[in-house]
């Protein structure tokens, strides 16, 4: 089998389909020539310009990534400016790109399955279901006998913890120098939402199903206010920490896939823009 952009959109679509995507989003083979024979992909989180040089410089056909480049309309393309230029650099080295994004949260096995298990939930639901618009009464009827899907996942401990405690454990399997508590540290934790990235939005779907805390990332000042004043304990784990644990899973499975027909690298660029200070 020749593998191309094609194939591998193909292979995309099986694991988060576009169809799942947010309507405000930007998925799927966003730059580049889709028939064109793929040997090598690089898995990052972001098209960022250090991933980019260094998908240049391993010379890969393909990078696919979570977070969508451009992720908005684009209304010129220069070489004096950081979009522009980077647009270029993909066109001049013929690499292609693909992004699976709030599809990729929505799916199963996407980011937000990957992120429970990985903070120890188990008894795992859907935090905020969906019907897609885009489906027939039929489709909506078999989805939901067959499975639900939407944003979000919530879940129990297997032994509950105070809140403090749970917060460093989750610091710790997150590999974080960092992590922020909103909340009474003795707190006793039972039942736990979470939202990938930036999904304070949740919020009030996490209150309505009675967690006692909701793990997220980009959380803002008011948004803490909120939560204090509604009694739920929120952990924010960055943006970046709750969804670069995607990269290696996306990575291993388009490895299965290729069945060695193609060679899959990982990013080793770290994309978290902050530094801490202390």
């Amino acid at each position: 089998m020749v593998i191309t952009g094609r194939k591998v959109i193909q292979y995309m679509e099986t694991i988060a389909p576009m169809k799942y995507a947010e309507e405000w989003d930007n998925v799927g083979f966003l730059i580049g020539n889709p028939d064109k024979k793929i040997k090598r992909i690089l898995v990052a989180l972001d098209a960022i310009p250090e991933v980019v040089k260094e998908a240049i410089d391993y010379q890969v056909d393909l990078i696919v990534t979570h977070h969508p480049f451009p992720f908005r309309s684009v209304k010129s393309i220069c070489q004096d400016c950081s979009e522009g230029k980077l647009i270029i650099d993909f066109i001049k080295h013929d690499i292609g790109l693909y992004a699976a994004h709030t599809n990729l949260d929505i799916a199963f096995g996407g980011t937000n399955d990957v992120l429970a298990e990985k903070i120890g939930l188990h008894s795992i639901d859907i935090l905020s279901p969906i019907v897609l618009e885009k489906q027939s009464r039929e489709e909506v009827f078999k989805e939901e006998k067959e499975k639900r899907i939407g944003m979000g996942r919530i879940g129990h401990l297997l032994e509950p913890s105070s809140l403090q405690k749970y917060a460093k454990e989750i610091r710790k399997k997150l590999n974080l120098e960092y992590i922020r508590m909103i909340g009474e540290p003795e707190q006793i934790i039972h039942k736990v939402a979470i939202c990938t990235g930036s999904g304070m939005s949740y919020l009030q779907e996490a209150m309505k199903q009675n967690a006692d805390v909701f793990i997220t990332g980009d959380v803002k000042f008011h948004e803490a206010q909120k939560a204090l004043q509604h009694g739920i304990a929120v952990i924010d784990a960055g943006h970046y920490g709750t969804e670069q644990l995607i990269i290696p899973v996306l990575a291993k499975g388009l490895r299965s896939w290729g069945e060695g027909k193609i060679e899959v690298m990982e990013s080793k660029i770290n994309g978290e823009p902050f530094q801490v200070i202390i």
